[in-house]
């Protein structure tokens, strides 16, 4: 991946954030969390890796983002959401927040096809900014639509396209 971005603007989906948060507060935690049934510490590693290192200078997220993250914080253990929760805050203090109504994602064509929160990351993809994400139907509109995104399955799996 590296080199092969040009935005220095980072967007990660749902579940990444989830895993940067939850990781980033208690590495033994990712095994514990229902909301990361998907991945192992190795993965929160890689993510911090690519986060870290790939001359980033700006975070950006949305609101749907923020609210699904929040969401799935609430059906975890007392201590999971507690030091979620810290990051979340620690996340928000250092981020931008891109902003569209719903009623505006809910007029794009693509809400055919994704889901309002996916809507956003496309819609906020446009900044520019470089999406990370596991959702592969997600990856696949925001680069057919010409903008940059990789799916981070294809990563761990080392069969990224870029």
């Amino acid at each position: 991946m590296k080199g092969s971005k040009r935005s220095k603007t980072l967007l990660l989906d749902t579940n990444l954030l989830l895993l940067l948060f939850i990781g980033g507060k208690d590495l033994s935690l990712i095994q514990k969390a229902k909301t990361l049934s998907a991945f192992l510490e190795d993965d929160y590693d890689l993510l911090e890796e690519i986060v870290n290192h790939n001359s980033f200078n700006r975070l950006v997220t949305t609101p749907h983002i923020m609210t699904k993250v929040s969401n799935l914080l609430g059906h975890e253990r007392d201590d999971i959401r507690r030091l979620g929760r810290e990051a979340m805050i620690e996340f928000l203090s250092k981020c931008t927040e891109h902003t569209d109504g719903s009623a505006v994602l809910v007029s794009k064509p693509e809400f055919n096809r994704l889901r309002l929160t996916d809507v956003a990351i496309a819609v906020a993809s446009r900044l520019p900014a470089f999406v990370l994400t596991v959702d592969l139907d997600l990856y696949l509109h925001v680069n057919s639509s010409g903008l940059e995104a990789e799916n981070f399955n294809h990563i761990r799996q080392g069969t990224s396209l870029h």
